[in-house]
Formats: C-alpha cells, sequence, structure tokens
C-alpha cells in the first residue's frame, strides 16, 4: 500500500478566493484516502512551524509575504497557488498553479462590451509585490476595451483598504465624477468593486445606468449584499486546488512534471443587477439583442428578429455592424455559443440537454460548432474548465 503523506495547506480561510481553492485540494484528497492535511483558519495559526514540521509537501497561498520568506528554504515539495510567477520564484517555488488573470480581463471586458458600452474604466490597488495579478487584469481589460476602438481610464489610488476609508472614497469619487457615462467598469476584485459603488452612492451616480460594474471572484457574501448586487467573473477555483494537489503529489512519489507552471482558466460571468443593462446608441439594436439574450434556447433565427423589430435583414445587419461589428446572424451564434459554455462550465448536464437548452438542433451539430469556433469539443472545453 502508498506511504500516508501529510500535507500543510497554508492558505486564507477568511478569503473567498482560498476557501473554494480548500475544497478543490480535500475533494482530491478524499479521493487518494492517503492524506492527512495540516489546516487552520485562525490567520496566526494557519503556518504549522516550519523547522519542526515532520510532514511531506505543501500547498501554499503565496500572497502572503510571511508565508513566502517562510516557505524560501523548506525541503519537502512546494505548490504555490496565487501571488503570481514573480513571488514564486522569489518564494524558491518551482511548481505553481494559478488563475488565468489575463483571460479574467478579457472575459469582463467582453461581458461589458455585450451590452454596448463604448466608454470604460478600471478600478485597480497600489502595486505590491503580491499582487501582480492586478496588473494582468488591468492590462488585459484595457487591451480588450481598446482593440473593440472604445477608451479606458484607469484608476489606481493611494489606498486599498478599509482602514483609510474615507480617504479612498475622497480619491475614488474625485475620479468617478470625471468620467463621461454610460461607462463599464472592472474593478479587479469584488472588494475593489464595493469600494467603486459606495463611492457611486455618494457621487449620486446611478448603477448601472450610469455605470455598470463588474468585480471578480463571485464572493457571493459580497455581491449579494453589495447595492445594487455585483456582477462578477467566476473563478475556478475548485480547478485551481483540485489541480495544485494532483501536482503536489506527484512530487511527494518522487515525479517530477514536466509542466511546472500550469493556468487555470475562469468558469463564467454571474451577471446581476450592477451590469443588467444595454447601453447602446442605437435603440432598436439593443431591443433585438435583448430579444437574443432572451430567446436564443428557443432556436431562434434571424427571420425571428427581424419579425420582432420590424426591420428588414439588410437594415438591421448594416445597424448590427455598426453598433457591435457584427451581423445578426453573427450575434446569434456567439449568444447561443456562449449560453453552451456556461451551461458545460456550470453544470453536469449531458451535451444532448446541454444542446437543448442552448437552442442547438442537437449534440452532433453544437459539436460542430464548437470545434469550429474554439477548436476544441464540448467535452474538451468542459474538461479544460474544471481543471
Amino acid at each position: 500500500m502508498p506511504s500516508h503523506k501529510h500535507v500543510a495547506l497554508i492558505t486564507n480561510a477568511n478569503k473567498y478566493y482560498d476557501r473554494g481553492i480548500v475544497k478543490g485540494v480535500a475533494d482530491y484528497a478524499r479521493k487518494t484516502g492517503r492524506w492527512s492535511v495540516y489546516f487552520e483558519d485562525d490567520p496566526l495559526t494557519k503556518m504549522p512551524n516550519l523547522r519542526t514540521w515532520a510532514g511531506d509537501g505543501i500547498i501554499a497561498d503565496l500572497e502572503d509575504e510571511a508565508v513566502v520568506k517562510a516557505i524560501a528554504g523548506v525541503k519537502v515539495p512546494v505548490v504555490g497557488i496565487a501571488g503570481g510567477g514573480g513571488v514564486a520564484s522569489r518564494a524558491k517555488v518551482s511548481y505553481y498553479v494559478d488563475s488565468d488573470d489575463r483571460q479574467i480581463g478579457r472575459l469582463a471586458a467582453d461581458h461589458l462590451l455585450e451590452r454596448g458600452f463604448r466608454h470604460f474604466a478600471f478600478a485597480g490597488l497600489p502595486s505590491t509585490p503580491t499582487n501582480p495579478w492586478v496588473h494582468a487584469r488591468q492590462e488585459a481589460f484595457v487591451e480588450r476595451v481598446q482593440a473593440a476602438g472604445c477608451d479606458c481610464s484607469v484608476f489606481i489610488g493611494r489606498y486599498k483598504t478599509a482602514s483609510r476609508w474615507e480617504a479612498l472614497q475622497k480619491e475614488m469619487v474625485k475620479w468617478l465624477k470625471k468620467l463621461q457615462p454610460p461607462i463599464g467598469l472592472m474593478a479587479c476584485d469584488d472588494l475593489r468593486a464595493r469600494h467603486v459603488l459606495e463611492a457611486c452612492r455618494r457621487a449620486k451616480i446611478h448603477v448601472p445606468e450610469s455605470i455598470a460594474v463588474i468585480g471578480v471572484d463571485n464572493d457571493e457574501l459580497v455581491c449579494d449584499l453589495a447595492a445594487p448586487p455585483l456582477s462578477s467573473v467566476v473563478q475556478n477555483t475548485h480547478g485551481i486546488g483540485a489541480e495544485a494537489a494532483a501536482l503536489l503529489d506527484q512530487l511527494m512519489r518522487g515525479r517530477r512534471p514536466k509542466s511546472k507552471w500550469r493556468i487555470v482558466p475562469p468558469l463564467s460571468v454571474a451577471c446581476r443587477q450592477s451590469t443588467d443593462i444595454t447601453t447602446m446608441e442605437d435603440t432598436l439594436v439593443a431591443d433585438a439583442v435583448r430579444f437574443i439574450r432572451e430567446n436564443v434556447s428557443r432556436r431562434i433565427a434571424v427571420d425571428d428578429v427581424l419579425d420582432h423589430v420590424g426591420v428588414s435583414r439588410t437594415g438591421l445587419d448594416q445597424r448590427f455592424k455598426q453598433q457591435l461589428g457584427r451581423t445578426v446572424h453573427q450575434e446569434i451564434d456567439r449568444v447561443r455559443l456562449k449560453l453552451a459554455r456556461e451551461l458545460l462550465r456550470s453544470t453536469d448536464l449531458p451535451l444532448d440537454r446541454i444542446a437543448a437548452r442552448a437552442g442547438y438542433i442537437h449534440a452532433q451539430y453544437m459539436s460542430t460548432v464548437f470545434r469550429r469556433s474554439l477548436g476544441r469539443t464540448p467535452g474538451q472545453d468542459r474538461a479544460m474548465a474544471m481543471g
């Protein structure tokens, strides 16, 4: 029988992101039946005394500078999570699993672009050695909206914590009042988005009518308590945890995986009231887009959209191209594919049920669309999402 392994899981249990990772590690450990896990939710005891701890491997959140320093000299295998590649190098960690921060930025940008915004903003954080993910999300978001011919204002600010709440709000309100609405705004995470929503309230800026706000992590406590409820990019934290556990398992067995750096893409966007709006100069196109989103699962075609808005196909296609850069048919295909991918990533439904819900004729045709559009099958897309 394989030997029992003792693993330290060093994370911040107060963070929603880390709790999802813990679940992924726990599920992997339960499957192996060969792990005992050191895990404490008290910040003061979350890390064992590594000078005396007789363990076999470590999974560590590298966003804590104290953790980075503590694990730099350990002799057991270590897999890093969060913090970014530069932090992993400083911690002398060769194996690392993280979220795809550039894809997170692109996903948030696409969500807001789909709603017709032409002016954008990004709310980030002051740079620290352990938060390079902020800049990665910012850079990808700005690149995406600029590629669509749009402008983007960036806010970093001097303050990032509630300990300087009033000063933080003052400088953020000043920035927001300079923006020309309507604005599609991405915050680097849900907590920063909460700062933005409070600043909007103080400045009497309406959300989502004047500024639509999206965060990252889908922390349900933060998102549901926000006013209005906050839309957020859903990370595959379970997949990150499971991937990190599988990687550590190989290292503890004496294997050296060829892939040292593994990046897990986000799952989807959880749309709530803070971005639940379609803002387009052409109200007829906005009406058609809403009709497509609400009815795509009914296998609608271009003629159904034309009947709804009462415009010729040539005329509507011209207006769609001017507003969105694509035709009515292309928009139906895009929304249908997006819905299918969301169902693949958020449910365990079989492919035929997903095809039906997304408005495809059958699963085989859906697979053809996936291969043509993404270069992979629906099954492969689901497997990528699950890590």
